[in-house]
């Protein structure tokens, strides 16, 4: 069972690389030069400081250029009226929630169910919120049954538990020498991408961290 999912890492720089402009057709779905869990965080920053500008991505970081092309193949405009939020093309259909790996206290977890693995830097699928929209703080306070909140920012909560996301199955199995996703969090989008931070192998389960918040509060509990 998924849990609450509060991450607090600091922002910083993308990495940059010097090398040609790739291909929009090209980049689906990947971040292709994404290394690790922090570059990761720090590409999601990049597109928001740029989206936040009203610019797109034309020279400087590699990464955030990479990025801004994986999050237009996953969840850009598709030249509808109806919303700019239009999530298509991640990976949610190469995935499966199954009895998590963890053991049976556990419940269900989200599984690699593809023949190939999944690469570092591929958007596995959306952490989406209910009906309801996004949640205030003191909306997401009135909520019972707390475990599938994720905040996207202060004051703005996704409640997961009947979004349909694939995401709510991701477990977090507190070593991070298993951690193999990360939450890029995308409030401005409503919703946060689940990120591989390694190559995934068929039939493994997908690990992120929830962050200490999290688990500070179910001591409290």
């Amino acid at each position: 069972m998924a849990f609450l999912k509060d991450l607090f890492q600091p922002g910083g720089l993308g990495s940059s690389v010097s090398v040609g402009m790739p291909s929009w057709s090209v980049v689906v779905c990947r971040i292709d030069v994404v290394l690790d869990e922090m570059t990761v965080r720090n590409t999601a920053d990049n597109i928001r400081r740029k989206r936040k500008r009203g610019s797109k991505a034309q020279g400087g970081s590699m990464a955030s250029y990479y990025a801004d092309a994986a999050w237009s193949a996953c969840c850009g405009d598709d030249g509808d009226d109806d919303s700019d939020d239009d999530f298509h093309g991640d990976l949610s259909s190469q995935l499966s929630a199954r009895p998590s790996t963890l053991g049976a206290h556990v419940g269900m977890g989200l599984i690699v169910s593809s023949t190939t693995s999944v690469p570092a830097g591929a958007i596995l699928c959306v952490y989406s919120g209910d009906h309801n929209g996004v949640l205030t703080s003191a909306q997401a306070e009135l909520i019972i049954d707390k475990s599938y909140l994720i905040r996207l920012a202060p004051n703005r909560f996704n409640n997961g538990k009947q979004s349909g996301s694939m995401a709510r199955f991701i477990n977090d199995c507190r070593d991070k020498r298993h951690y193999n996703a990360t939450f890029v969090k995308m409030p401005e989008r409503e919703c946060a991408l689940v990120v591989a931070t390694r190559d995934i192998k068929p039939d493994e389960e997908i690990f992120a961290s929830y962050g200490a918040a999290y688990w500070f509060g179910r001591r409290k509990m």
